[in-house]
């Protein structure tokens, strides 16, 4: 049993994330979570961890998810927050705790459901009446703070009570089904699969239908935005058509003076809140400022020109070769700051003025702030050129003399307010900028109200006075759709009340299979022993031969390596005739080791013959080999004989055919103390058989002993056990193997006169018979062996003489191989066991001539090794030589592109080896 804070921890997790599952489900605006998968999973949870544990877990879990989702929607202090989620937690915790004693009490135990009636009151009572407990506390809760609307509280509670009725009728028993340990796996997968199938059909269907239902309120979303935005285009529009009417103006009188321009004005403006102000200036050369001031101060006593500081003061004009005063201004009263103030003072209003007067149509400023402004609300200045059209016509140069500017002050933000409540009542926060510099974007305005990120934002750019303006309207957490997403309700309410339905289905027929089948087993209990207590002999053979086929195989492996170096070194012919006889021994033996299970494998009907054509004479070499130097020292005369019709070719199991010969010539040889031993091999072509006859001079069998022979794990006697061992499993095997093959084996044997054991096996003749008898003498073998593997003419000399080489390998086996080569060849050999020991040892001062570098090791490989030894300045003229057994061209490119020199691939050639290191190390 889990630890009570172990209990606790893992039932707020697993609360808080099927909260977030659960909230997935919830379908905006005004639904509760449709399903609530952590009402059922907490339920689950207090029936196989009851106690305080489970319960404060439940209650930590619903606080944390009900806080996460109200800081979703509301930036709201937190006692608002805080305290609705602790009573909702609260909330979660009785429930939990009633549906516990309900479940106990209408259930009887802390299991699945499985008779018809529990299934039918664990629905009714503990699923449906458990869920009125947290969805009237909640909804009680959520109204009293104003979270949801009184209008809203019956459909909450519904909704509410739906969702966790639901939440306990499938994710109780499911997950009840998947921890209860009494229940088989077949049953769990028989009820967890459907219904997972199941949830995942509805839960595609509900997906379909909600990404239909948020492409339609977008689409929706962009319609609002558009007609918004392009309201906001349309005024920016008419208070350039505005300042343009003045061009009428000024054309139509050789002079205006400042009744008419602010009559006029008062007209253009009428109510309009966009345009703050209009103001007219004309250009005044430096030589007439005095004068124009002077003349200026017989209407405005004081009157001079003006210009702002940095701090926002206003200023004397500086000396400049023009100047551009704000004469006329309409309305006086709240632009009166601006009267006289020389816009061409201001580096970005003198650039707007002059790119007017070349374009010859408005020009708006960036963003500014205004004098006569006392927020720091920005605004826009469009500037429109006004020529004398009339004149041009009675000008030799055809030219259109220049007036003057009229300039009209556009405070955004006031016309974005006039669209500001249009926009909250859509549920839309308005944005706005003017981004003609793309690099330094400059807001006018930003909403202050909270984003709904399940809307795209809409996009709308416009042109105003030769800038670029950007609109980004956003959806608000205010926004609602036009009607609710009943279709999405529906799917995944009534999907989950079928799948729910549906479990229970599965659960009452499985419930149902599972009664009767405890019936049969429990009635068949001392049956099942029995047969239990027969095959657990037949289970300790098992377990013996593959424990010995597992502790044989290590040593033989090392046997092989090591006659294969012992063969590298001067030998006498005959030494070398004993090794290679030993090698190949060793090879056959290894491979009648690998296949030790093949008697597990007999039994249980599994074992698989391989079917391909081998030479007959072949199989005979290795046994002939093998027994050959053992009938020799036993002073036996040892025979392989056949009939001159014997096909050269055969099609079956080699390795098979093999086994069979070695396990009855190993038993010839182990009863068998003098005389003579004789294999003998017959074929029948119109049967397709052939006939194996191994006969001996032994100690021969007893009638009442023969019946027994073929019984594995059995001697013919127990002396002959002490004797001579043996497991008793050679004769079993053969049988079997050659009955597998469409044969059998007979035996004629009298008690002190030997034994003969006659083998029979269907092996399909392939090519013509074999003429002669091949020759196994050993001074054949011993010649070719000799001749196969003669030293070289360098014998005894040592290539490596003062090379040091560092070998990294992990495996203890070929460790030993490569450094005994190594050391042949003359080399000092150090071993590292993987890459970082390597790297530990080169930082403790060794320097190797040349690395040997494995790749798959444990710790660190040797990629990773050679990198971090190729970066490191130190050690990167160290030639590094991959010796691994991936040898293929990919691999030899990823060595060399890792940093390596060469590649050495295993089983190592020694010549190859030698050569590939003296090709890298260093020139001395």
């Amino acid at each position: 049993m889990p630890s009570p804070f172990a209990i606790f921890l893992l039932t707020a997790i697993c609360y808080l994330a099927a909260g977030l599952i659960g909230q997935l489900l919830a379908i905006p605006p005004g639904f509760a979570s449709v399903v609530w998968p952590a009402a059922g999973i907490a339920l689950a949870l207090t029936q196989r961890f009851p106690g305080s544990a489970t319960y404060a877990g439940i209650f930590t879990g619903s606080c944390l998810i009900n806080i996460l989702i109200a800081t979703q929607f509301l930036a709201s202090t937190e006692d608002i927050v805080i305290w609705p989620a602790v009573v909702i937690g609260i909330g979660a915790t009785l429930q939990a705790m009633v549906g516990s004693t309900l479940f106990q009490r209408f259930i009887g135990k802390p299991d699945v459901p499985s008779a018809p009636r529990a299934i039918a009151l664990f629905a009714t009572v503990v699923a449906a009446g458990s869920s009125l407990v947290n969805s009237s506390i909640a909804t009680l809760t959520l109204y009293s703070t104003g979270f949801t609307e009184a209008a809203m509280t019956g459909f909450t509670w519904v909704t509410w009570w739906v969702g966790d009725s639901i939440g306990i009728l499938l994710f109780t028993p499911l997950l009840l089904t998947l921890i209860s340990p009494r229940i088989r796996v077949s049953r769990r997968l028989q009820v967890v699969l459907p219904t997972l199938l199941l949830f995942a059909v509805v839960m595609i269907l509900f997906a379909v239908s909600q990404s239909h239902n948020r492409a339609e309120l977008q689409r929706h979303f962009d319609d609002s935005a558009g007609n918004l935005a392009r309201q906001i285009e349309n005024k920016l529009h008419i208070a350039e058509k505005k300042l343009i009417a003045y061009s009428a103006l000024y054309n139509a009188s050789s002079y205006v003076s400042r009744d008419e321009f602010n009559a006029f004005s008062a007209l253009i403006l009428g109510d309009d809140s966009a345009l703050h102000g209009i103001g007219w200036t004309p250009i005044i050369p430096h030589a007439e400022r005095a004068k124009f001031e002077r003349t200026m101060r017989k209407e405005f006593p004081g009157f001079f020109m003006t210009e702002l500081t940095s701090g926002g003061n206003l200023i004397p004009a500086s000396v400049q070769s023009e100047y551009y005063p704000v004469v006329y201004i309409y309305p006086f009263e709240k632009n009166m700051r601006a009267f006289g103030l020389n816009l061409g003072a201001n580096p970005s209003r003198l650039e707007a003025l002059k790119s007017a007067k070349k374009l010859k149509r408005p020009v708006a400023t960036a963003p500014i702030v205004l004098a006569q402004e006392n927020q720091n609300q920005k605004a826009t200045i469009v500037y429109m050129p006004i020529f004398d059209i009339l004149e041009r016509a009675e000008r030799p140069d055809g030219m259109t003399p220049f007036i003057g500017y009229v300039s009209g002050v556009l405070r955004l933000e006031a016309l974005l307010k006039e669209y500001y409540s249009a926009a909250q009542r859509q549920g839309i926060a308005i944005s706005m900028s003017d981004e003609t510099d793309s690099n330094n974007p400059d807001f006018f305005y930003i909403s202050d109200d909270r984003t709904q990120t399940s809307y795209e934002p809409f996009i709308y750019h416009t042109t105003f006075g030769e800038r670029n303006y950007h609109i980004e309207m956003t959806a608000n957490t205010d926004i609602h759709p036009a009607q609710r997403d009943w279709n999405s309700w529906l799917i995944i309410t009534g999907g989950l009340l079928i799948t729910a339905l549906f479990q229970i289905f599965i659960l009452l027929v499985t419930g149902t299979v599972e009664h009767v089948s405890n019936e049969v087993r429990r009635k068949t209990s001392e049956l099942r022993d029995a047969v239990q207590q027969a095959n657990s002999a037949s289970k300790a053979k098992s377990r013996f031969l593959a424990n010995m086929s597992h502790e044989l195989r290590t040593p033989m492996n090392a046997i092989l390596g090591f006659i294969y170096l012992c063969l590298k070194t001067p030998l006498t012919a005959q030494q070398r005739s004993y090794l290679e006889k030993s090698q190949m021994a060793s090879e056959t033996l290894l491979a009648l080791i690998n296949e030790s299970l093949d008697y597990a494998k007999i039994e249980a009907g599994q074992l698989q013959l391989e079917q391909a054509q081998f030479d007959l004479i072949t199989p005979l070499k290795k046994i002939h080999a093998l027994f050959d130097l053992k009938a020799s020292e036993n002073g036996i005369d040892f025979r392989i004989k056949f009939d001159s019709n014997i096909p050269t070719t055969v099609y079956g199991d080699e390795l098979r055919t093999e086994q069979i010969l070695i396990n009855l010539l190993s038993n010839a040889f182990k009863f068998t103390e003098k005389g003579s031993i004789t294999v003998h091999l017959k074929y029948q072509w119109q049967e397709q058989m052939l006939f194996l006859t191994v006969s001996d001079t032994g100690i021969g069998l007893s009638k009442e002993q023969i019946p027994h022979l073929f019984e594995a794990f059995r001697q013919a006697d127990s002396s002959t056990s002490r004797r001579y061992g043996g497991t008793g499993l050679g004769l079993s095997i053969s049988r079997e193997l050659a009955l597998l093959m469409d044969g059998d084996i007979s035996i004629q044997s009298e008690k002190g006169q030997g034994s003969a054991f006659t083998v029979t096996l269907r092996l399909p003749n392939i090519g013509q018979s074999c003429l002669s008898l091949p020759d196994f003498s050993t001074e054949e073998n011993t010649e070719q062996a000799t001749s196969a593997f003669k030293a070289s003419d360098s014998q005894g000399d040592q290539p490596l003489e003062g090379c040091r080489c560092l070998l990294v390998e992990d495996v203890p086996l070929n460790q030993m191989l490569a450094e005994e080569l190594l050391m042949q060849m003359g080399a000092d050999v150090v071993v590292a066991d993987d890459g970082l020991i390597a790297i530990n040892k080169l930082n403790e001062g060794l320097r190797p001539d040349v690395i040997l570098m494995d790749l798959q090791m444990p710790v660190m490989d040797g990629f990773e090794a050679t990198r971090q030894i190729k970066g490191n300045y130190k050690y990167r003229d160290i030639p590094i030589l991959a010796m691994t057994a991936n040898a293929m061209e990919q691999d030899v490119e990823a060595c060399r592109a890792a940093g390596m020199a060469d590649h050495i691939a295993k089983p190592i050639d020694a010549a190859e080896m030698l050569r590939k290191i003296l090709a890298n190390l260093p020139q001395q």
